[in-house]
């Protein structure tokens, strides 16, 4: 009996530990910054700081995961989830929203694992895995930090394993928490001899999107990225020698397009006008002086000109 109630005593001495055990902490950081998550006890992932280095890490004990009460102020056991998904208790946008196969449209992402490497002196790389208990869908949160350069980098894969197909409408690729009373918005716009024009307006109360250009991850991908106006003029690199041609059916040899070549690249031929391609300087003065209409610059290139700026567009993105 003794041996039996000294056990029980032990084990409700241990459980207080074992609690705080799992509340694990991941630091993530810079040498001027420290972003830090905690696992609470429910086995959510929870944001508790974001700010300047703390000095001791002795500090990182003050630090309470459910530092934040509900949207609704009713529950006040709520924190700044790090990777909210929807149809959770919380009423703000979440970062990530699923419908499973089965018509739910609630998933909550529990701590699995996290793991953290140095790619370099400068730059590490911290790996966190979340998973749904009741449905097969994961999320991997990957943090690189630059420490020198104070620049966090974060991303996040999405993993599901349903047989059947989910629809997904939200999906960030990160979610950060931010206090302060007054934050600053820096954009940077350009025209033709005014390029990087930097501008700064207060971010007031509500949404603002900032779209991502996909496709562009360097200078030699934006030939991947088709926008209306984003069309080069003249193509790049070395080109075939090109001249107008002729339609014989409506060309009377009556040579005006001989007369206003102003490099006599025309001449009369057996075979009806003949354009030497090395003289031709495409200025197309024969095609639009021709009274039969006969002359035309039919290539690739006209075709695109024809297609992309036969009428006036603003370009939608400038680079």
């Amino acid at each position: 009996m003794k041996n039996l109630l000294l056990t029980v005593i032990l084990l409700c001495f241990c459980l207080p530990f074992v609690k705080a055990a799992d509340q694990k902490m991941i630091l993530i950081s810079t040498n001027e910054t420290d972003l830090i998550l905690q696992v609470a006890p429910n086995g959510r992932l929870y944001q508790t700081y974001l700010g300047n280095k703390l000095v001791n890490e002795s500090e990182f004990e003050n630090l309470s995961w459910n530092i934040q009460a509900g949207t609704d102020g009713s529950v006040s056991t709520r924190g700044w989830e790090v990777y909210p998904c929807s149809g959770a208790e919380d009423y703000f946008e979440p970062a990530f929203a699923i419908q499973h196969n089965d018509g739910n449209m609630t998933s909550i992402f529990k701590y699995v694992s996290s793991e953290s490497k140095k790619l370099d002196n400068n730059v590490t790389e911290t790996i966190i895995s979340l998973k749904d208990d009741v449905y097969p869908v994961e999320a991997k949160l990957h943090y690189v930090t630059f420490a020198k350069e104070n620049v966090i980098k974060a991303w996040t894969e999405i993993r599901h394993m349903e047989k059947k197909p989910v629809t997904i409408t939200q999906y960030a690729s990160n979610m950060l928490y931010f206090e302060s009373p007054r934050y600053v918005l820096t954009e940077f716009s350009g025209d033709w001899a005014k390029e990087v024009q930097m501008s700064s307006q207060d971010l007031k109360f509500g949404k603002k999107i900032i779209e991502e250009l996909e496709k562009v991850s360097c200078v030699e991908c934006l030939s991947a990225l088709e926008v209306k106006g984003n069309f080069p003029y003249r193509v790049k690199g070395p080109s075939t020698p090109q001249a107008p041609v002729t339609d014989n059916d409506l060309c009377t040899q009556c040579e005006y397009c001989v007369d206003v070549c102003p490099t006599h690249a025309i001449s009369l031929a057996d075979e009806g006008m003949y354009s030497d391609p090395n003289l031709c300087i495409k200025c197309c003065a024969c095609v639009k002086e021709c009274p039969e209409g006969a002359r035309t610059f039919d290539t690739p290139y006209t075709a695109m000109l024809h297609k992309n700026f036969s009428a006036r567009r603003e370009p939608e993105i400038f680079f």
